[in-house]
């Protein structure tokens, strides 16, 4: 008889998502730091990446929007890009891939403005991979926007009403998504943290 095969444990994709000013790029350090010292090979990026259509994504946040359509094709064409040149082959090469940002956030912020939201949807999954886990950092509205204020020049979209409107569809989705855990985001970043490992514990572990 053969000896049982070793089980493989796949690489890992893991987000996190929230609204602007929940403590996604702090609590994406720190997941990073907790998972280096567990001796884990990581890719760490963000999206928009820096790829040409990323580049302008960011630009158009500080010289004014494009029209919806346009955006949203550049989000699509930026994320192609990032990952077939750098999430697909560092997964394929066994690294645990996390990312500030991902497809739940262009459903949630590029929704908001489309005439056919569920289209919208159904064109961004269509057109990505689907991470192994997405933590979603909620945070109530008056508190996102006391962190804003703090930063500094709030964008088009680090206003009340429109942080309410993201957030509601952030949790929307949570409702039919098995894939978004949704982990308070509320006090300090060390406590946010800490639930984040307890939430992640099958992962991680």
């Amino acid at each position: 008889m053969e000896p049982p095969s070793a089980q493989v444990v796949p690489p890992r994709f893991i987000v996190i998502e929230g609204i602007d000013g929940a403590g996604k790029s702090t609590q994406l350090n720190l997941l990073a730091a907790a998972l280096r010292a567990r001796g884990e090979q990581l890719f760490v990026s963000r999206e928009p990446s820096d790829s040409p259509w990323g580049r302008q994504l960011r630009a158009s946040a500080a010289q004014g929007r494009r029209p919806p359509a346009e955006e949203l094709e550049l989000f699509l064409l930026d994320r192609e890009h990032h990952l077939q040149q750098q999430i697909l082959p560092a997964l394929a090469a066994g690294a645990t891939v996390l990312l500030d940002r991902y497809l739940h956030s262009t459903i949630a912020y590029q929704g908001i403005d489309s005439d056919d939201p569920i289209a919208l949807e159904q064109q961004v999954r269509a057109r990505a991979v689907a991470p192994d886990c997405v933590v979603l950092l909620d945070i109530e509205v008056e508190s996102a926007l006391q962190r804003i204020a703090a930063r500094g020049n709030p964008d088009r979209f680090e206003q009340r009403h429109t942080l309410q409107q993201i957030r509601e569809r952030f949790l929307a989705l949570a409702e039919h998504d098995p894939l978004l855990q949704i982990v308070d985001g509320r006090g300090e970043s060390a406590a946010v943290h800490q639930r984040i490992l307890r939430q992640l514990r099958v992962v991680i572990d």
